[in-house]
């Protein structure tokens, strides 16, 4: 029980260890096409109005503005149905998927309560064998993989691990429903049990020390998301909240709270409103706990000091306005 406990305890130790070197957070991909789709519309837009006020507008220059708007209306449409399609774990994409998310609901589900520290267990420890990397140390460019890259490279740093656990949750949840989810506290005595779940296997577990139950309460009632959060100036981290708030838009974000968890350990860090705060304004991005990136089951919403809170959905309905003024 000892070697187990000091192997457990030196896992915990050693990613902390690789969040505290973690380089500044870019969701590189989808925050470029965001700041992309913004520039593109603010240009036609202002082309848009030039030609309202020009007198020899032609229909030939309508039809060109609607073309460009046409197309980033698909471009947007296209980014939206990324999130959409990264929010479940694949199906029938992988065997080690499969074996995944059966040792999961197997393992970690014990008298209608999912585990989630256990669910971080099987992510690294069954065929799944995911594990935490930077991309630095993959000697690529910083990027959001999606849920099958990460599944089929092995690894991913820790948006793209958090994007899998939340895929894990909403497909645990989906097949199951109805289940109470908890993770862990620090202090309180005691130790935690991480896997297997007390129910079977009383030899031989894996636990935390001096830790205790956390619960966020029943999935089922429950929103997870990516939250992205400054850890300093120079660093940050991504990790998964679970909200009873659904945003539909970026106008939402201020009103959303929620209990924050390390999807690496399972370790409850705090609830949003308390130690966690939303970014509001541009020095947030430089104090610690404020996030700013939150990833939904359908969107990408970001804080920037000049535009405040965006999202996908936000440009989706000004191309439409846009359309429809073009139009009239």
């Amino acid at each position: 029980m000892a070697e187990a406990e000091l192997e457990l305890s030196k896992r915990a130790l050693s990613k902390k260890e690789e969040e505290l070197g973690a380089i500044k957070l870019r969701l590189s991909e989808k925050e470029m096409e965001l700041n992309k789709t913004a520039g593109e519309l603010a240009k036609i837009s202002s082309e848009l109005e030039k030609e309202r006020k020009n007198a020899a507008e032609t229909e030939a220059r309508l039809s060109a503005l609607k073309e460009k708007l046409d197309a980033v209306e698909e471009a947007v449409n296209s980014s939206i149905g990324w999130f959409r399609e990264n929010a479940y774990l694949p199906a029938n994409y992988s065997w080690t998927t499969e074996i995944f998310k059966q040792r999961a609901i197997a393992d970690c589900i014990d008298k209608n309560e999912l585990n989630l520290a256990c669910i971080s267990f099987d992510m690294e420890n069954t065929a799944f064998a995911i594990h935490y990397r930077l991309d630095s140390e993959k000697g690529v460019q910083d990027k959001l993989q999606s849920v099958k890259e990460t599944i089929s490279l092995g690894w991913g740093d820790c948006e793209d691990y958090s994007l899998l656990f939340k895929a894990a949750l909403n497909s645990i949840e989906k097949e199951r429903g109805g289940l109470a989810a908890y993770g862990w506290r620090s202090g309180g005595g005691g130790e935690f049990r991480v896997y297997p779940k007390e129910s079977i296997h009383t030899e031989e577990y894996y636990y935390y020390p001096n830790a205790r139950k956390g619960y966020a309460g029943n999935l089922s009632s429950l929103q997870a998301y990516v939250v992205c959060y400054t850890v300093s100036s120079l660093y940050g981290h991504c990790a998964v909240a679970l909200s009873e708030r659904k945003l539909a838009k970026s106008s939402e974000v201020l009103e959303m709270d929620g209990m924050v968890f390390e999807p690496q350990n399972g370790e409850y860090l705090g609830r949003i409103g308390e130690k966690f705060q939303i970014c509001t304004a541009a020095e947030c991005l430089e104090k610690p706990n404020y996030i700013h990136r939150i990833i939904s089951d359908g969107d990408l919403y970001i804080f920037s000091k000049e535009r405040g809170w965006e999202s996908y959905a936000d440009y989706l309905q000004q191309v439409r306005a846009l359309k429809a003024g073009l139009e009239a």
